[in-house]
C-alpha cells in the first residue's frame, strides 16, 4: 500500500487489507483511503466479511426502528424529515445523496434514546460507506432510498414499532442483495 501511495497511484486495489491489523489500525487505514477516495483516487476494496456485516446489519437496524418509533418525538420526526429533503435536494443536485442517507439512519438511532445502538450503528456505517456509495450510483437507485426512507418515515409518524420494523426490513434486504451483487459475494 505505501509504495502504490507513493507513487501516487490512482487506483488500488486492496485484497483484504484489514485482516491482520488492529482495531485500531483499521480505523486508520478507513480514515487515509476515504481522503484518499476524497481526493479522486479509485479503490477496490475486497473483503470476505461483507456478507457478515450487512447479516449483522439486517438483525440489528429494524430493531432500532421498532424501538425507534416506539420513543421517537416531534423533533425526530422534524429532523428525519429534513433528513429525508436533504437527501432529496442532495439527489437533485447531482449527488448520490449518501450523506442525508447515513443522517436518516442516524437519526433513527438517535431516537432509540440507547448510546449503545447510536455506538454501534455509527461503526457499522463507517464499515459500510463504501458499499453505500455503490448502492446509490443509479437514478433508480437512489429514488428507491428515497421512496422506501418515506416508508420508514411513514411508520415512525404513525409512532408504529411493528411498520417500521417491516419497512427497515424491507430497505436493508434490499440493499443487502446491491450491495453482495457488487462485492461479487
Amino acid at each position: 500500500i505505501f509504495k502504490a501511495l507513493s507513487r501516487q497511484a490512482k487506483v488500488l486495489i486492496l485484497d483484504e487489507p484489514t485482516a491482520v491489523l488492529t482495531p485500531q489500525e483499521t480505523d486508520e487505514l478507513m480514515t487515509i483511503m476515504r481522503q484518499l477516495a476524497d481526493a479522486g483516487t479509485s479503490i477496490v476494496f475486497i473483503t470476505h466479511k461483507l456478507r457478515e456485516v450487512l447479516e449483522f446489519r439486517r438483525l440489528l437496524e429494524p430493531q432500532i426502528a421498532a424501538l425507534a418509533a416506539a420513543h421517537v418525538s416531534d423533533g425526530d420526526l422534524a429532523a428525519l424529515r429534513r433528513a429525508l429533503d436533504a437527501q432529496i435536494a442532495e439527489i437533485g443536485g447531482g449527488n448520490t445523496g449518501s450523506d442525508a442517507d447515513v443522517e436518516f439512519h442516524m437519526i433513527i438511532a438517535r431516537a432509540t434514546r440507547n448510546t449503545v445502538v447510536q455506538e454501534v450503528l455509527t461503526r457499522l456505517h463507517d464499515i459500510l460507506a463504501d458499499s453505500r456509495d455503490f448502492t446509490l450510483q443509479t437514478e433508480d437507485r437512489r429514488q428507491w432510498a428515497v421512496a422506501t426512507h418515506a416508508n420508514i418515515l411513514a411508520a415512525m409518524e404513525a409512532r408504529d414499532p411493528q411498520a417500521a420494523f417491516r419497512a427497515m426490513h424491507e430497505h436493508i434486504l434490499h440493499v443487502e442483495e446491491i450491495a453482495l451483487e457488487w462485492s461479487g459475494e
